[in-house]
């Protein structure tokens, strides 16, 4: 199922649409679905689909996946070595957002763009 969705994706006649992928280690991986989310993130955004992928863990995601995002969202990350390899991904804001992963509080995140090399922390408002 999610595989013909993915497929759909490219046969829409407008863009405008926005995919989120929630565990996209599970997506890609468990499901064997990796080449449909790579082909997505090449060419998607030619197409106006944005996407959105999640993961607790960013060890066991296919790297090609972490080289087209412009935004990265982090929360807390707790182990030091999930840190190290989150942080690689964010170019000149590695040091950053790898010390702002070890001390945010609950609900709170840093958001890194990582072609211009900017970041901000922010929270997520829970009523």
């Amino acid at each position: 199922a999610f595989r013909k969705v993915l497929i759909e994706l490219f046969q829409l006649t407008q863009g405008n649409w926005t995919v989120y992928c929630d565990e996209i280690r599970y997506l890609t991986h468990d499901l064997g679905l990796a080449t449909e989310v790579d082909t997505l993130y090449l060419q998607g955004r030619a197409l106006g689909i944005t996407l959105v992928a999640a993961t607790q863990r960013p060890r066991g995601v296919p790297r090609n996946i972490f080289a087209m995002p412009t935004w990265f969202g982090f929360f807390r990350v707790p182990s030091n070595e999930d840190r190290i390899s989150a942080s690689e991904l964010v170019g000149g804001q590695q040091y950053v957002a790898r010390e702002a992963m070890a001390i945010l509080p609950p609900h709170e995140m840093i958001l890194v763009n990582s072609v211009t090399d900017d970041s901000m922390r922010t929270k997520v408002y829970t009523g």
